[in-house]
This record gives C-alpha cells, structure tokens and sequence, in this order.
C-alpha cells in the first residue's frame, strides 16, 4: 500500500501555516511596522502615536487633570525627524517658549545665581506640581531674586504639552510674570530616526528601554542648551520632576559654592540620588551638550555625566571638605518611572538624617572646632540654616566656637545635638557639655579654636539640648564669641544638629545673608589656615581695634552688608 511518508507531510503543512502567517503580517494594517531599504523590520521612535504634529496648537482648552489624551499610547514615544543624527548645534525654535519671555543675557537679562533645570514627562502619579512647590516654598522672598526655575515638557504629543502648560499658568501665573519660571518645548528635529532593533545595546537593555533612555539624553541635552545658551546665572541645578527640596536650600548651594571657591570643581552634588542635585556651571555646559550627543544612543544621561565630570579631571577635594554636601538638599519621592511599567522606590537616605525645628536665618559668623570630624560633617553645616550637622569624635576640653563679626545683640541660644537615625531613635547627644559665651573676640590661637575675652558659663546641657533666654538684659552690650565646651565625662560621639541664634533687632530672622560667613577681615586661603593664625596673633592691638573700626563702617548699610558674603573663604575646621 503506497501512501506519503509522515514526514512529508508534516513539512508541507508547517510550510503552509508559515506561508499564511507571514501574509497576515504584511497584510493587517495593525501590524505594519517600518522597514529598513533591505526589507528587515525596524523598530523605531513611534508612528507618530501621539496623535498630533510635534508642535502646534490646541483645538480644545481641556485639562491635563485626568490623564493624557486617549489617543497617546505612550507619551514617550516620538516620531523621528528622518536626519540619521541630531543636528548640532542643537536649534531653538521661535515657539520654543511656551510661558515666560523668552530673554538672555544678551537680551539684558539680569544674571542671577543660579538657574534650576527640571525635564518633565507626565506619568501616572503627577509629581510635577509637588515639585514646583516645594522649591517655591522653600526659598525666601529675597532669595527668590537670585534664581530662574528652567521646565522643559518633553511629552511626544504637542497637544497635551500645550495643555500641560496651561495648567501651569493657571497656578503659577504669578511666578511667570515675575521671570522666575519659564516653560519650554523641544523641537522634533533633535530626535533622529533611529533603528533601535539592528543597533548595539549595552547594559543589556531592551529596545523599549533604549529608546526611553535615548530620549531622556536628548531631553536632557536640549535643556542644558536652552539655558547655555541664554546664559541666565552663574551656576546650572539638575534636578527631575518628583523630588522636594530642603529649607534654605539656595542658601546652602550658595554657601557649598563659597566653600568650595579656591578648587577646580567640575561638579557639586547637593543630594545622593543618580544625577539629581548636580550643580555645574553655565560656562561648561556647551562641552557637557557636546559629550551628551557623542554617546546618546550608548548610555544613560546619569552614567554620562559622571562620565563627563571625571574626564574634566577636577581637583580632588581634602578628605574633611568633599564635593558632596552632607545631607543631600533634595529628596527623591517618585516612585512610577516615565519608563512604561518601571517603579523606583530609592531614597536620599541623608536626607532625613536631621529635622529642624526652627526655620532660621543665624547672623554671619565664622564657626570652627577642636572636635575630630567625621567624614564629611563639617563644623560649619549645623550653623547653616539649611539642614545639616556636624558630627565628631570628641575628647575631655573640646570646644566649638561661633565667632561673630562683631559684637551682636543677642537674646536667645538653641543648639540641639543628637542625630535621628530612626523616627523614634536619636543617638549621639551632648550628655555633659557646657554654653558659653563672650563679649570680645581677641584672637585666633590656631585654625580650630579662638580665643575672646572672659568667657562666662550660661548653661549645662540637659538631654543633648541647651535652650537660653534674656540674653540682651546680661549683655547689654553684645556677645561676640558662643563656645560649647566637651565635659570630661562625655564618652560618646556628638552630632550637632541644630544652633539657632535669635538676635534683638531680627536679623537673623530676615537677613538674606549666607550663614557661615566669613568675617571680611580674615583672607587666608582654606589651602593655608596658618595665614590667619599669623596674622590675628600678631602682638601689635592696633590692627585688631582698626579692623573692628572697618568693620563698623561696613554694617552700615544693607548693600554692604550683603557685599561681605561675596568675600573669599578662609579658614575651615580640620581633624
């Protein structure tokens, strides 16, 4: 009996089932993708999902509030621009601003100190307006005046951004007008076409994330040329679009920036978290955009920019005074990604480390210690009035001194000490320690202790915490000179989390001055604290009454008040 082998036969009907399979592919339009000129499929940016031309303007006036519009199916997906490249330099459209002026420097702007860049692509869990509120609320009236917040919404859809943005003018319609917001959208042109399925792909990444992590890059690179290009201040903040920011934080950056004043420094990072809290300045940017579109398409923006500080070769910081500042001043609190499916628990674990109680400006002063520091706390941060502590290890007769630029009239002291490793546990208090205080600053006998006039007992530590009261009534006069002295019983580390130094005219409470001063007449380099040694130990009266004189005359106004924080960095506390 013939009949057709089993095998033949199971060859052709799989033949078949292929046959019909592929005609299928190429005949549903719902499965048509694009193809590359030799026939393979290539998986690129989008077909233009969003629904809507990369810029145009809104049909309707509805809001953002629900979600984007139905016909995105993915709002990071953009359509290639046909170029096989970004084009450099990287153009700025005339409809590139979409609320704010569209102003430089070259225009007349004003440079301010430092200009906050934040990408925005909208998710789930709308962060955004989290955000903008929190870097709003925590900087002052004054402080205000010295920054620009940067928004680039980077939605694929044109549409929805222009909604988006209507949403924000509607609640920061008062922060646009003034300039310190300014809202902006990148051009199509700058997302080529690229063939993401046939490219190399490191990390081992798939396509769908290579494709989100090649737009941030280019997102990312567009802001930073936006504002190299308008040139708005001295120093450029990245941040992203779901964190909260610390109390005084432009202070603290102000006072990070003066510290680090005498170093080659390419970057400071202000929080512990990838890439957020980089602050780099304007005039390196250009080069940091260069780098950016070298190598866009092989990694991540934040392995980049580390990348990019590295290779700028900055000078390495002394073990005591790193580049990082100690706890980060932004908090991450994202948790959906812009990255379809991804959620990112990770924290600044810094950040909590110290709660204020006291939203406090203190006078100028110079702060220093005999304590041995630990790592990267320095002396000066609990003085600051942004978030910050100094911890060390301490020995029987141990002092930290503030010493004020002149005689101030003060009327009370709070200095807490103690740092919360847990919500319910703080370790690391001042059990046996001593406040006192001084009218008369006499000299420096080394770079980490001062010596004044008489010092008078006011207070024993109770519980890690010292808080004193009616000041102005026992020194009519002024204190110039606040030393906490470590009792002889004391066996374990302190931390000093908290000094607040209340004044009679308020001062303190409303001046705009950067905490952690350096007194005008002190100009030795950080690099060589013995200069000041030399010169205020110096036998001769004359000098030191002269100097108070000057100084006298430099309080006089407002404007030369604020002109003695521009002053150089002198002397920090050393192990």
């Amino acid at each position: 009996m013939s009949s057709t082998p089993t095998p033949v036969m199971l060859v052709v009907l799989a033949a078949l089932l292929l046959s019909c399979n592929v005609l299928w592919l190429y005949t549903t339009p719902a499965n048509q993708q694009q193809r590359n000129a030799c026939g393979n499929q290539m998986d690129s940016w989008s077909s233009n999902r969003g629904g809507g031309p990369t810029h145009g303007e809104l049909s309707n006036g509805s809001s953002v509030v629900g979600g984007p519009p139905s016909a995105v199916h993915d709002y990071q997906l953009v359509r290639g621009s046909g170029l096989t490249d970004v084009p450099q330099p990287l153009p700025i459209p005339n409809d590139t601003v979409l609320l704010g002026e569209d102003i430089g420097a070259e225009d007349g702007l004003q440079k301010r100190f430092m200009t906050i860049g934040i990408s925005s692509v909208w998710r789930k869990d709308e962060y955004l307006f989290k955000t903008i509120e929190s870097l709003l609320k925590e900087t002052s009236a004054v402080n205000k005046k010295d920054i620009f917040i940067f928004l680039l919404l980077a939605d694929a859809d044109a549409d929805f951004r222009i909604r988006r943005a209507r949403d924000l003018e509607i609640r920061y319609k008062e922060h646009i007008d003034s300039g310190i917001l300014r809202v902006i959208q990148p051009p199509s042109v700058i997302y080529p076409t690229i063939d993401f399925s046939n490219m190399w792909r490191t990390y081992n990444d798939s396509v769908s994330r290579v494709q989100w992590r090649t737009k941030q890059v280019l997102d990312f690179a567009f802001l930073f040329w936006y504002a190299y290009s308008r040139q708005p201040s001295d120093y450029y903040l990245i941040l992203e679009d779901d964190v909260v920011a610390a109390r005084h934080f432009v202070t603290a950056a102000k006072d990070f920036v003066q510290l680090h004043s005498k170093r080659h420094w390419v970057a400071l990072q202000l929080s512990n978290f990838l890439v957020i809290g980089q602050l780099v300045k304007c005039e390196d940017m250009g080069r940091l955009v260069s780098f950016l579109l070298l190598f866009y398409k092989e990694h991540p923006v934040d392995m980049l920019f580390n990348h990019w500080v590295s290779m700028m070769a900055p000078e390495r910081p002394p073990k005591y005074s790193p580049y990082r500042r100690v706890p980060g001043l932004f908090q991450h609190i994202g948790i959906h990604s812009t990255l379809a499916n991804k959620t990112q628990r990770l924290r600044d674990t810094t950040f909590s480390l110290v709660r204020r109680r006291y939203s406090h400006v203190n006078p100028p002063a110079e702060v220093m210690s005999t304590i041995r520091q630990y790592r990267s706390f320095m002396a000066r941060s609990a003085y600051s009035s942004a978030p910050g502590m100094f911890w060390g290890i301490p020995k029987a007769g141990d002092t930290y001194d503030i010493v004020f630029h002149q005689p101030t009239l003060v009327t009370r002291i709070v200095i807490i000490t103690g740092a919360s490793v847990t919500k319910k546990r703080v370790r690391d208090k001042l059990q046996f320690g001593q406040l006192q205080v001084s009218p008369k600053f006499k000299q420096m006998l080394s770079p980490n202790r001062a010596e004044c006039h008489k010092f008078v007992a006011l207070k024993e530590f109770k519980n890690g915490e010292v808080d004193i009261e009616d000041l102005y009534n026992r020194f009519a006069n002024g204190i110039q000179c606040i030393r906490i002295v470590i009792g002889n019983t004391q066996r374990t580390w302190i931390s000093i989390s908290e000094i607040a130094i209340f004044t009679k005219n308020g001062l303190s409470d409303t001046s705009d001055t950067p905490v952690n001063g350096v007194p005008p007449e002190n100009t030795a380099s950080e690099k060589n604290p013995q200069l000041l040694h030399k010169e205020s130990t110096t036998k001769d009266g004359k000098k030191m009454k002269r100097k108070d004189k000057d100084l006298q005359k430099q309080r006089t106004s407002e404007r030369e008040r604020n002109d003695t924080t521009k002053k150089d960095d002198t002397t920090i506390s050393k192990n």
